[in-house]
């Protein structure tokens, strides 16, 4: 079995990442698509 080596700061980093495409989901879902098909969004 492989065995990977990660430093903290590139932990932290790749959390970020990750965080950082489901903000820009969240914005895609809240500004974009609610708005194109308004009637497929469950909030109203």
């Amino acid at each position: 079995m492989k065995e990977y080596n990660i430093k903290i700061g590139t932990a932290f980093l790749l959390v970020a990442a990750y965080f950082g495409v489901m903000i820009f989901y969240i914005f895609l879902d809240v500004a974009v698509w609610r708005k194109v098909f308004p009637d497929f969004s469950n909030i109203k």
